[in-house]
């Protein structure tokens, strides 16, 4: 079992990708939205793998691999009121998201605010805003698995914690705030590059 969160070196020299909260509050962990934490996060888990498939050839079975909340892989404090995603690197993946799926506001787009998040009706924007958040973490999980594959050129087992779907199904501020709930999107892509969860 392996943790995937940035060190404390890499947050300080590139602090524009920990988690930012709607009161302001940061986090020392990065945005599962920051491409340069997702790509380091890759690079080290293909380099780690490679690793033990050459020093312990008949001994690597394959790795848990862990991050975010209880390294569980849904968003830190996703189970109290308060949001995140406010951070440069959500925003600017969210509008990438938008400009991919034809909106044609995609270039000013801002996450929603906390007041609009914390409505109990949600409108077309707060939907996909909430779809998005889904499937960024699922995107990692499984560029994070294909990561431990090619390292052990395909033979060793990837795992992740995900789909707690009941379990934190009634968190305060709202299912779609935990990231857990693109599940069917990633079993189809997981194909070669997770094994279990």
């Amino acid at each position: 079992r392996i943790m995937t969160y940035a060190p404390v070196w890499r947050l300080k020299r590139h602090p524009g990708i920990r988690m930012v909260y709607d009161t302001g509050f940061t986090l020392p962990m990065s945005s599962v939205s920051a491409r340069l934490y997702r790509k380091a996060a890759c690079e080290a888990v293909e380099r780690l793998s490679r690793h033990l498939k050459e020093k312990f050839p008949l001994n690597y079975a394959g790795l848990q691999i862990s991050g975010q909340n209880s390294a569980e892989w849904f968003y830190m404090m996703s189970q109290s009121e308060n949001l995140s995603g406010y951070d440069v690197s959500t925003r600017d993946a969210f509008r990438d998201w938008l400009k991919a799926h034809g909106d044609p506001d995609w270039s000013t787009a801002e996450v929603p605010s906390s007041a609009q998040r914390h409505l109990k009706e949600k409108d077309a924007r707060l939907l996909e805003f909430a779809r998005f958040r889904q499937r960024e973490m699922a995107s990692f999980l499984v560029e994070l698995g294909a990561a431990a594959k090619r390292g052990s050129r395909g033979e060793a087992l990837t795992f992740f914690f995900y789909g707690y779907s009941w379990e934190i199904g009634g968190v305060t501020a709202g299912a779609g705030e935990t990231g857990h709930f693109d599940f069917a999107w990633l079993v189809a892509n997981a194909h070669e590059k997770i094994d279990g969860f």
